[in-house]
């Protein structure tokens, strides 16, 4: 199967032929930035693979505008989104810090529409680059509707973010392989005076933490004196030598992040991301006409 994004099913050979989703949003392959953003009310979502971006942009509750670097490719109508977008690879890269994995749009302005429930699921490592926030938080309503889910089948999610900016991401996070989990990339390197920090509003499930960063602490300053050792008979200084003379305190910023994680309440009555594997079976199935074109993608989740 060719590496691309899938989203309709084929018609007479042409993959994406279809005027509707087939269900989700299936990507062959590894990602350089995947972006959420705004559409007035409604959702947009930009999947970048080498010089080609895919842009999904909502328009109405079910019509939905896709366009390739930018030129508009098919307008689909009555055609709802089941929240789900399944990448077949990673999502981001651990380096050079913050050039690419997934992200807001970059603003203060929210990126999860306020009717969006969308699930980022991809085979191997997630890498968050910059904020990702909601339109309504749980702190502000309990009963917002918008929600969005971070999994990993295979690999870590690791935030790989600018020095020196702090990150705030609403979302569960979930890494379930082996030795996997959420943490920073470079986490015991410095980031920056002060210390940035993540924000995350939602919950971690992992096996096994991938570190954050470390605590400040207090380092002793000393400053070089000449100190005299030895005089002659008129009390001139013959010898002298070099010592260390204590001067105080300075604190040191801790490496990687501190941080700041609070539980999303609504989870507590079984709300959660579409097809997140903690409320049930999780699978992601394709079938196909031929290897290089599906027919469709769906995400089932069953009790």
């Amino acid at each position: 199967m060719q590496s691309g994004v899938y989203y309709t099913a084929a018609q007479n050979g042409t993959v994406n032929g279809g005027n509707r989703f087939a269900g989700g949003i299936y990507v062959k392959g590894d990602v350089s930035n995947l972006k959420l953003s705004k559409n007035g009310e409604y959702q947009v979502i930009e999947i970048t693979q080498g010089t080609l971006t895919t842009q999904f942009r909502q328009t109405g509750p079910t019509t939905w505008e896709v366009r390739e670097n930018g030129t508009l490719r098919k307008t689909m109508t009555n055609s709802p989104f089941n929240g789900m977008l399944f990448v077949d690879g990673k999502v981001g890269t651990p380096d050079p810090r913050g050039s690419a994995g997934l992200t807001g749009d970059g603003t203060d302005a929210p990126d999860i529409a306020a009717e969006s429930q969308l699930t980022i699921a991809a085979s191997s490592d997630v890498y968050i680059k910059d904020d990702a926030t909601y339109s309504q938080g749980p702190q502000e309503n309990p009963n917002a509707k918008n929600v969005l889910g971070i999994f990993s089948e295979g690999g870590n999610i690791k935030v790989n973010g600018q020095s020196g900016k702090d990150i705030t991401v609403d979302a569960t996070l979930m890494a379930s392989a082996r030795g996997k989990g959420f943490g920073t990339v470079d986490y015991d390197e410095g980031r920056g005076n002060p210390q940035p920090k993540i924000r995350i509003t939602g919950g971690i499930i992992e096996e096994q933490s991938q570190g954050v960063g470390t605590t400040s602490r207090l380092e002793a300053k000393y400053e070089t004196v000449r100190v005299c050792t030895r005089y002659d008979w008129r009390g001139q200084c013959t010898r002298s030598r070099d010592e260390q003379r204590f001067v105080g305190y300075e604190e040191v910023p801790g490496a990687g992040y501190s941080r700041n994680f609070k539980w999303d309440p609504r989870f507590d009555a079984g709300f959660a991301p579409p097809f997140f594997p903690t409320q049930g079976q999780f699978e992601a199935r394709a079938s196909f006409t031929k290897l290089s074109a599906p027919k469709g993608f769906r995400a089932v989740a069953s009790e």
